[in-house]
């Protein structure tokens, strides 16, 4: 176990998946059976959870990981000789019997990504024993919906301690039964639409996670920029 554990509480726990990411920026995307060259490889990590942890910290807001095990393998090496170099606040737990998720990520100077993962069950289901410590001073938790019903143990425990749950919910602002399972639990649901039809679908997936009785509904469109929602007051910011 390698832990970087600091001694006050953080301001957000982040709570999921913890990667090793492979990332290649390329100038422009291959087509099929074509090839591109690579500007850029570096190590890095994913997911979700793990990224806003990282985002959070470079903004001196004191973020906390808490992942899904790594594997006692190459990739669960890399991955925690990253996080180590950044100090991040985090505990990583190495288990034998699990293989480390594994993604790699080709990027292009437009910011879009193409992205390959392998996970195992065995190895997301290692966020059932995660340490949940710190989370009951927090002043946010932060999930994603794709850790399914992983993410029901803190997000009950946040709702315990009377701390806020922010739920990053992509595109599946449509999916009632998925809102209708966190709904309750969730101060804020993130939602993600499409650029080509952004400012309807912005509008209409802000209404169906404000339906669902969710506080405040954040929805992002890509260049379109971004939108939020609090059933009162709407404010639409532009990308930059």
């Amino acid at each position: 176990m390698t832990n970087i554990m600091s001694l006050t509480s953080p301001d957000v726990v982040c709570f999921g998946v913890l990667s090793y990411l492979q990332l290649m920026v390329v100038e422009e995307p291959a087509g099929r059976n074509g090839g591109a060259e690579i500007k850029q490889k570096l190590d890095s990590f994913g997911d979700d959870a793990a990224i806003v942890a990282r985002m959070l910290h470079g903004w001196r807001v004191h973020s906390r990981l808490v992942p899904s095990a790594l594997g006692k393998d190459e990739y669960g090496r890399k991955v925690a000789a990253v996080i180590e170099s950044l100090r991040l606040d985090a505990e990583l737990t190495v288990d034998s019997k699990i293989e480390t998720v594994f993604e790699v990520s080709v990027a292009d100077r437009t910011g879009d990504r193409t992205y390959y993962y392998q996970r195992t069950p065995q190895t997301v289901a290692t966020l059932d024993r995660a340490d949940l410590d710190g989370l009951e001073n927090a002043r946010f938790l932060y999930v994603d919906w794709y850790d399914g019903d992983h993410i029901l143990r803190p997000i009950k425990a946040a709702a315990k301690y009377g701390v806020p749950v922010f739920v990053n919910i992509e595109s599946q602002f449509d999916n009632r039964k998925l809102l209708k399972g966190l709904g309750p639990y969730a101060t804020v649901f993130q939602a993600t639409v499409d650029e080509s039809d952004a400012d309807e679908k912005m509008l209409e997936a802000a209404r169906m996670v404000l339906d669902a009785g969710v506080g405040i509904a954040l929805v992002t469109g890509g260049s379109n920029g971004c939108l939020a929602a609090d059933g009162k007051t709407m404010a639409r910011v532009e990308a930059p």
